[in-house]
């Protein structure tokens, strides 16, 4: 997601006309610590809106030409974000590790994936860790 924020309005209104709300809705910018663009943070009057933009995200996103490589996730607290952050970590050590999508996170939990009878597992690609993970790892 680019880090203009002219266009955020806009991209929200898009979002949620796209996923059939009509609460109201605002959207606003956070900082992050690293070299990304800002995040886009959303927030809704009521708690259904802000659950059916996460239940339809994935299937809406392509149709807002800023979101098609972004992801939505709920706000959490700060206990919340250290376990998802560290549930991620763990599934994608595992995944690195068989070399296919295997693990993902559910309910801040790493799961094993079901797939279909005589579905393969998802393509996987192992990354470089970035230089943040591997300062802090020789820390």
């Amino acid at each position: 997601m680019a880090s203009d924020a002219s266009n955020d309005s806009l991209i929200v209104k898009t979002l949620a006309s796209e996923c059939s709300i009509t609460g109201e809705s605002s959207g606003f910018r956070l900082k992050t610590l690293g070299n990304g663009p800002p995040l886009l943070k959303i927030q809704f009057q009521q708690k259904d809106d802000a659950l059916a933009l996460l239940s339809k995200f994935e299937q809406v996103k392509s149709k807002v030409k800023e979101l098609q490589h972004a992801s939505a996730r709920p706000d959490l607290s700060k206990p919340e974000l250290i376990k998802f952050r560290e549930s991620w970590k763990k599934a994608i050590a595992l995944n690195d590790k068989v070399g296919k999508r295997v693990y993902t996170v559910r309910n801040l939990e790493v799961v094993k994936i079901v797939y279909k009878q005589g579905q393969e597992p998802w393509t996987w690609t192992v990354k470089e860790p970035r230089k943040s993970d591997t300062q802090s790892s020789q820390n």
